[in-house]
């Protein structure tokens, strides 16, 4: 508040110092490298983040086997989105870029799915859940951790992204080879035909 000799000091570094009560500006403890959080967005700590990257460093030749064969033996996976996605896999007649899927039903609370696959709410609500034929699901690969951001790790359960809840759903990004109405299940408090 007392802006010294230097009244026009926005921060140190508005990269990587913070203020988050807005009273005292501090560095910040989360890991900024290739990141950019959004409004009340944070994702993990450096030390969180190492932990993270050095469990999966040399893992990822394994980690693709095992989703390969995960999937050859599945009946189904699933990915909760919004309606408004559903457009353009309809449009598209498929899920026809890289999208998150998990191999763990989240059920049909919003609120429990967001939870468990770590989605803020400013990322969109979830409105429905797709229960996919495992045999439709094409390109499938492990997502690098933060976004599919980083060239360093894995992430094949969701923990990136802790102030957006619990996370420990697997995942994985894949498309599919084509799209069926009966994949859609309306979460609870949506309507069943969308908007």
């Amino acid at each position: 508040m007392a802006g010294g000799t230097n009244q026009y000091q926005y921060a140190p570094n508005p990269v990587g110092w913070t203020d988050p009560l807005g009273l005292t500006c501090q560095k910040s403890n989360l890991h900024q490298r290739g990141h950019k959080p959004g409004p009340g967005e944070r994702s993990l700590t450096r030390q969180q983040y190492k932990k993270m990257v050095s469990q999966t460093r040399q893992q990822g030749g394994a980690l693709h086997a095992q989703l390969q064969s995960r999937l050859q033996h599945s009946d189904y996976v699933y990915r909760a989105t919004n309606y408004r996605t559903l457009k353009y896999y309809r449009d598209a007649g498929r899920i026809n870029r890289d999208a998150y899927m998990t191999f763990d039903n989240p059920g049909l609370d919003p609120k429990v799915s967001m939870d468990k696959s770590q989605v803020f709410d400013h990322w969109g609500q979830h409105e429905v859940l797709l229960k996919i034929p495992a045999s439709q699901v094409i390109d499938a690969r492990v997502p690098r951790p933060l976004g599919d951001s980083h060239r360093v790790g894995w992430e094949p359960v969701t923990e990136a992204y802790p102030a957006a809840g619990s996370g420990g759903n697997s995942q994985f990004l894949a498309q599919t080879s084509t799209w069926d109405e009966s994949w859609i299940i309306p979460m609870n408090g949506a309507s069943p035909s969308g908007p």
